[in-house]
């Protein structure tokens, strides 16, 4: 009689817990959407900026991209085979 109790309290922790499961995955589904919609509306951190832009265009895309952001850090370098510093190496 025992046993019986175990298994049927198991099996029904095992039903209850695929229930929930279940509710959690359909809550994650429907905010997945709106959390997607968030990060496509935040601004880039960045910006690659190429040499095919006038000395005008490149500085009022500085000028907006400082408006937006506060403590912008410009970078120049040449895209000769460098590595960019915002790709992530393996060293550290």
């Amino acid at each position: 009689m025992g046993e019986a109790l175990v298994v049927l309290a198991l099996l029904a922790l095992a039903v209850f817990g695929f229930f929930l499961m279940n509710r959690l995955d359909r809550f994650l589904q429907r905010n997945r959407g709106a959390i997607q919609v968030q990060e496509e509306m935040v601004e880039p951190s960045y910006v690659m900026l190429g040499e095919e832009l006038s000395e005008e265009e490149l500085l009022r895309e500085v000028r907006r991209f400082r408006a937006v952001h506060g403590g912008v850090k410009i970078f120049l370098c040449d895209s000769g085979g460098m590595r960019l510093p915002l790709q992530k190496t393996g060293s550290r």
